[in-house]
């Protein structure tokens, strides 16, 4: 299978930032997926050289059973719907 670099460079990034964080809650996660830092952004826009874009971000919370789901960019501040399972 071929692998995507831009995936690659975004998981990398990810990997960083949860790493470097000293704890990890809930709106540590909305930050991380609002990032757009250097060629591994998770947060990604239309653009005239790609058209990829970030349609909608998820966090599962499996220890109380929940989800948050937000449509759109993350970066934009949109609210998480939160549903329980």
């Amino acid at each position: 299978a071929e692998t995507n670099s831009r995936s690659v460079a975004r998981y990398n990034n990810v990997l960083s930032m949860f790493k470097s964080s000293k704890f990890i809650n809930h709106d540590r996660i909305i930050r991380i997926l609002s990032s757009h830092n250097g060629s591994g952004t998770i947060c990604r826009h239309k653009s005239p050289n790609s058209n990829e874009s970030t349609i909608a971000s998820i966090i599962v919370d499996s220890n109380n059973l929940k989800f948050y789901l937000s449509n759109g960019y993350r970066c934009k501040g949109l609210v998480y719907d939160e549903y329980s399972l």
